[in-house]
């Protein structure tokens, strides 16, 4: 049978309250108290229930990080540098994935809400304002990371996306490409605010140069490498005349450049190509792919801290802040300037 805190009460001559106190380090057990008490737990060989103990005063010490696909590389980034910074507070944390779906966000909420931790970190997945409207109903503290909904008012550390379009966009104009294309996220994603910023700014500076990106020129396709190797088929379908591709995510850059060279197109000769999220891949000289790096390890450091800051220690929590990508240029860009 398994020991509880009533045996070693029964054992140590006091009730439960006073174990309970004691095993909280509370001042009001005297000091022979607590020895009788502790003698009986090493003799009855009783293990606290933490989580029971920690229910009962509110106090966790836990953090749920929600993001969109726990499958995605730069995903898994932020998430080691988020739980390193909450281990180092002395607070664990609880990861889930919403799969880009709003229902299985709200039912994830939920049940951090009932498993009482003590603050939320989330990726939305921006399919509608459930998520927010039930987080705002309780006292729980939250941040925004990666991006937001246009209508979000509350606290956030994300990404400089029109930076992030525009910086792309100079780039492929130094190079010489007057002819660019998109390959975007797919349907499913496009109210998705990252991706509609970023290629808003891509497009206006190509406007302001006198430039229009071509419907030809630009498809939904996704976030994966077999979404960028359907890419290639679906430009080839629309006769396609673009000398540069910006795509979505480096996975799909990848996947394009892949279908690409199966096709005898030149990647950095024939074309252009930059991606997003600068995984550690991208660099490989065999790939050699031209990325925005986006900060993700800071964003997931600050959003971890502030929510730490206030368990810990009552910090209030105000954070409104974008952080500044930067374009890490490769051959499959670099090559084309120097035709």
């Amino acid at each position: 049978m398994k020991t509880t805190i009533n045996d070693v009460a029964h054992e140590a001559g006091v009730s439960g309250t006073a174990v309970s106190l004691a095993l909280q380090g509370n001042a009001r057990v005297g000091e022979e108290t607590q020895k009788r008490i502790f003698a009986a737990i090493r003799k009855l060989n009783y293990v606290p229930n933490s989580t029971a103990q920690n229910l009962r005063s509110g106090k966790t010490n836990t953090v749920g990080f929600i993001v969109n696909d726990i499958t995605n590389p730069f995903y898994s980034l932020m998430l080691k540098e988020a739980e390193h910074k909450l281990n180092s507070m002395g607070l664990e944390m609880f990861i889930a994935s919403s799969n880009w779906n709003i229902n299985r966000e709200v039912k994830l909420i939920e049940k951090m809400i009932q498993m009482r931790v003590q603050g939320i970190i989330i990726c939305f997945c921006e399919k509608g304002t459930k998520t927010i409207e039930l987080l705002d109903s309780f006292s729980v503290p939250y941040v925004a990371v990666d991006s937001y909904p246009e209508f979000y008012k509350g606290n956030f550390i994300a990404n400089d996306f029109e930076i992030c379009g525009r910086m792309v966009a100079e780039h492929f104009y130094e190079i010489g490409c007057r002819n660019p294309g998109i390959i975007n996220a797919d349907k499913s994603m496009m109210e998705f605010s990252a991706f509609k910023r970023i290629f808003t700014a891509f497009k206006q500076f190509f406007s302001e140069k006198g430039i229009a990106v071509k419907n030809k020129n630009i498809v939904e396709a996704g976030l994966t490498l077999e979404a960028g190797k359907k890419a290639l088929k679906s430009l080839k379908l629309n006769s396609y005349d673009a000398d540069a591709f910006f795509c979505a995510n480096d996975l799909c850059a990848m996947g394009f450049m892949e279908a690409a060279e199966y096709a005898g197109i030149v990647i950095g000769k024939d074309i252009a190509l930059a991606g997003i999220d600068d995984l550690p891949l991208s660099s490989f000289a065999k790939i050699s792919l031209t990325s925005v790096r986006q900060p993700y390890a800071a964003i997931a450091y600050k959003a971890a801290e502030v929510i730490s800051g206030y368990i810990k220690e009552g910090n209030k929590i105000n954070l409104h802040e974008e952080l500044k990508p930067e374009l890490i240029k490769r051959n499959s860009t670099i090559l084309y300037s120097q035709q």
